[in-house]
């Protein structure tokens, strides 16, 4: 006879839960919760459990699970005439995670930063969080220009309990110079996050891989070694800093010691994100292909990957052959690009993927010891 659940059940996997890293053990245990939660025609019990799966979801780097979490919250909160703050602080990380998934059109996308900016308001907040938000979304499109606007106009509110913190604040000021080539004031703004008195969840890990290529463009050697060394251990093994370690990856390829096995503190090629995959994974795919097309440059013929069951070239005892993997990787990185750019209506992707493979004239051994 099947042993009758009830919702101490549902609060002993949210508890093991709460024991693990961020990653797909974490998500898929809250995942059960949430169904067991309905199962038990629980609707509180399920939005609770929903609102810790979001969490998870969102720093584990699983997007698609967030998104669908978020609308039944949102629709439960709107059945029930209910307001919570904590669901609508919730909706910054949604609005640009739904900007970077490339199946989900542009018009929607729209409609649910109109629906952010109306429960703000309902709220009785200023719109900083919003506009931070926007900003990020305008970055997923393209649009640089109209990411600054959007930033602008979030700095020249005050903050209040549904934005960013203030290291993520100045994260994303950092990442915006960075952006526009104002490498000097990009380290410039970062200098409290350097320096350890802002931090949060997510930085200082996004601002170290965002310094990188500044501090090797302005022959900082030194400093960009130790923002490789400090940072890449913060985001090696969390799937929700996929881009950051792509950053990683580039600046290595950069500086001559493109990510192999068994090199020293280099890391290995990435899993190719499967097919499908949001945006995150396309700086990974571009990074790669950059990696790849090094290692090509300096005579490597073979190496030892990892690579997934959907990946189509051929191993011999663990190793592959490295023309077969960067032509594939070239190909994917190709073809997402102009698919996201049709989703964007511009070519701001194709041509990042363009300036990535070009920086081959920029490779060189730095003068500082690693």
């Amino acid at each position: 006879m099947a042993k009758k659940r009830s919702a101490v059940d549902v609060y002993k996997l949210w508890s093991a839960a709460s024991q693990m890293e961020y990653g797909p053990q974490k998500v898929e245990l809250l995942a059960r919760a949430v169904q067991l939660a309905d199962t038990l025609g629980d609707d509180d019990l399920a939005f609770d459990t929903r609102m810790e799966l979001i969490d998870a979801a969102t720093f584990s780097g699983d997007p698609q699970v967030s998104l669908v979490a978020f609308s039944w919250c949102l629709s439960h909160a709107d059945r029930t005439n209910s307001v919570n703050g904590m669901l609508l602080w919730k909706y910054k990380w949604i609005l640009p995670a739904a900007a970077y998934q490339p199946s989900i059109p542009r018009a929607q996308v729209e409609e649910m930063a109109a629906d952010m900016k109306q429960r703000f308001r309902a709220y009785g907040v200023n719109l900083k969080g919003y506009w931070q938000a926007r900003s990020q979304c305008a970055y997923a499109f393209g649009e640089l220009k109209e990411a600054e606007r959007c930033l602008r106009a979030a700095n020249r509110l005050s903050s209040n309990e549904l934005t960013d913190c203030e290291a993520c604040c100045v994260a994303a000021q950092v990442e915006f110079a960075q952006h526009l080539g104002q490498y000097r004031r990009a380290i410039e703004i970062a200098g409290p996050i350097l320096r350890g008195r802002l931090r949060c969840a997510e930085v200082p890990h996004r601002t170290y891989a965002n310094l990188l290529y500044p501090y090797f463009a302005l022959k900082k050697d030194a400093e960009a070694i130790d923002c490789h060394r400090r940072g890449y251990r913060l985001i090696r093994n969390n799937p929700n800093f996929l881009g950051q370690v792509a950053e990683h990856m580039v600046f290595l390829t950069l500086a001559a010691r493109p990510p192999e096995a068994g090199k020293p503190r280099a890391p290995q090629l990435p899993q190719a994100p499967p097919p499908g995959a949001p945006l995150p994974g396309l700086p990974s795919r571009r990074a790669a292909a950059f990696c790849t097309q090094e290692l090509l440059r300096a005579g490597v013929s073979e190496l030892r990957l990892k690579l997934p069951a959907h990946f189509p070239v051929a191993q011999r005892r663990g190793r592959g052959d490295l023309g077969q993997v960067h032509a594939w990787l070239l190909d994917r990185a190709r073809k997402q690009s102009a698919a996201v750019d049709r989703r964007n209506g511009n070519s701001h992707y194709t041509k990042l993927l363009r300036r990535t493979l070009n920086l081959h004239e920029q490779v060189r051994e730095l003068k500082a010891e690693w």
